[in-house]
Protein backbone atom coordinates (compact mmCIF):
# COMPACT_ATOMS: atom_id res chain seq x y z
CA UNK A 1 0.00 0.00 0.00
CA UNK A 2 1.09 3.75 -0.31
CA UNK A 3 1.40 5.52 2.75
CA UNK A 4 3.82 7.94 1.79
CA UNK A 5 1.59 12.33 1.93
CA UNK A 6 1.86 14.01 -1.36
CA UNK A 7 0.89 17.14 0.25
CA UNK A 8 3.23 18.99 2.94
CA UNK A 9 0.50 20.21 5.74
CA UNK A 10 2.03 23.17 6.81
CA UNK A 11 2.46 24.52 3.31
CA UNK A 12 -1.41 22.93 2.68
CA UNK A 13 -2.29 25.14 6.04
CA UNK A 14 -0.56 28.10 4.79
CA UNK A 15 -2.21 28.09 1.28
CA UNK A 16 -5.84 27.65 2.92
CA UNK A 17 -5.52 30.11 5.07
CA UNK A 18 -4.17 32.30 2.44
CA UNK A 19 -7.32 31.42 0.01
CA UNK A 20 -9.57 31.07 3.01
CA UNK A 21 -10.20 27.56 2.46
CA UNK A 22 -11.14 25.26 4.86
CA UNK A 23 -7.80 22.89 5.76
CA UNK A 24 -8.52 19.35 7.25
CA UNK A 25 -6.14 16.64 7.20
CA UNK A 26 -8.12 13.47 5.63
CA UNK A 27 -7.98 9.65 4.69
CA UNK A 28 -10.71 8.13 2.61
CA UNK A 29 -8.82 5.11 3.03
CA UNK A 30 -8.89 5.08 6.70
CA UNK A 31 -11.85 7.42 6.98
CA UNK A 32 -9.88 10.15 9.06
CA UNK A 33 -11.13 13.27 9.05
CA UNK A 34 -13.63 12.38 6.46
CA UNK A 35 -16.54 13.91 9.01
CA UNK A 36 -14.61 16.74 10.84
CA UNK A 37 -14.56 18.27 6.99
CA UNK A 38 -18.18 18.01 6.43
CA UNK A 39 -18.84 19.38 9.66
CA UNK A 40 -16.30 22.53 8.92
CA UNK A 41 -17.75 22.82 5.32
CA UNK A 42 -21.26 23.26 6.99
CA UNK A 43 -20.43 25.22 9.20
CA UNK A 44 -18.70 27.75 7.07
CA UNK A 45 -21.86 27.53 5.02
CA UNK A 46 -23.85 28.19 7.72
CA UNK A 47 -21.89 31.13 9.23
CA UNK A 48 -21.43 33.10 5.82
CA UNK A 49 -25.29 32.42 5.12
CA UNK A 50 -26.04 34.14 9.38
CA UNK A 51 -23.66 37.03 7.97
CA UNK A 52 -25.54 37.54 4.66
CA UNK A 53 -29.06 37.59 6.36
CA UNK A 54 -27.21 40.13 9.22
CA UNK A 55 -26.54 42.34 6.01
CA UNK A 56 -29.83 41.81 4.49
CA UNK A 57 -31.78 42.55 7.48
CA UNK A 58 -29.55 46.07 8.08
CA UNK A 59 -30.15 46.85 4.52
CA UNK A 60 -33.97 46.73 4.24
CA UNK A 61 -34.05 49.07 7.91
CA UNK A 62 -32.10 51.32 6.07
CA UNK A 63 -34.37 51.56 3.05
CA UNK A 64 -37.41 51.72 5.75
CA UNK A 65 -35.51 54.26 7.62
CA UNK A 66 -34.86 56.50 4.73
CA UNK A 67 -38.68 55.70 3.48
CA UNK A 68 -39.89 56.59 6.03
CA UNK A 69 -37.84 60.20 6.50
CA UNK A 70 -38.97 60.31 2.44
CA UNK A 71 -42.34 60.11 3.73
CA UNK A 72 -42.67 62.53 6.52
CA UNK A 73 -40.60 64.99 4.42
CA UNK A 74 -43.94 64.76 2.13
CA UNK A 75 -46.45 64.67 4.81
CA UNK A 76 -44.63 68.01 5.94
CA UNK A 77 -44.94 69.69 2.83
CA UNK A 78 -48.47 68.83 1.83
CA UNK A 79 -49.39 69.83 5.35
CA UNK A 80 -47.71 73.33 4.82
CA UNK A 81 -49.46 73.68 1.13
CA UNK A 82 -52.71 73.23 2.79
CA UNK A 83 -52.01 75.64 6.14
CA UNK A 84 -51.20 78.26 3.17
CA UNK A 85 -54.39 77.37 1.74
CA UNK A 86 -55.97 78.04 4.80
CA UNK A 87 -54.66 81.05 6.00
CA UNK A 88 -55.45 82.68 2.01
CA UNK A 89 -58.67 81.34 3.10
CA UNK A 90 -59.19 83.11 5.91
CA UNK A 91 -57.31 86.73 4.51
CA UNK A 92 -60.27 86.33 1.93
CA UNK A 93 -63.15 85.64 3.80
CA UNK A 94 -62.37 88.30 6.57
CA UNK A 95 -63.33 91.00 4.02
Amino acid sequence: MYEKEDVNEEEAKKLADQINAIFVKTSAKGSIGIEDLFYKIGNKYLKQLQEQEKKEIKEKEKLSESSDEGLMDEVNIYIEKWKKKYEKYKVENQK
